[in-house]
């Protein structure tokens, strides 16, 4: 799944607090009475369905909400990397040009 890692570690918080609770590892005994721990349960596992189930239909090979385009510098080595076997001198030359331009200048 791609998604800017500024997003992904809250995402990743939130399931892992769902899976805690849902899962019983984090106790609700003594915090709230049996009848509110069951129905935190139950909602805690119904959220992280949901999450799931929103978080591989997100999923892609292509820029979307949650994860930005690649850099340019990323554009152009996948350029070069997919060019055919039988690409002329002329189109490697110039994917190389471009390549090393982008990675000239950039900036992480």
């Amino acid at each position: 799944m791609k998604i800017d890692p500024k997003v992904a570690i809250w995402i990743n918080v939130i399931v892992a607090l769902l899976t805690l609770i849902s899962s019983g590892g984090l106790s609700l005994a003594g915090l709230v009475s049996p009848t509110v721990a069951g129905e935190i349960v139950t909602i805690s596992g119904t959220a992280l369905a949901v999450i799931n189930a929103v978080m591989h239909a997100f999923s892609s090979s292509t820029p979307g909400p949650l994860a930005p385009a690649d850099p340019p510098v990323v554009t152009a080595a996948k350029n070069l990397a997919e060019l055919p076997p039988t690409a002329s001198p002329n189109q490697v030359a110039t994917a190389k040009k471009i390549a090393t331009v982008e990675v000239e200048e950039h900036q992480p």
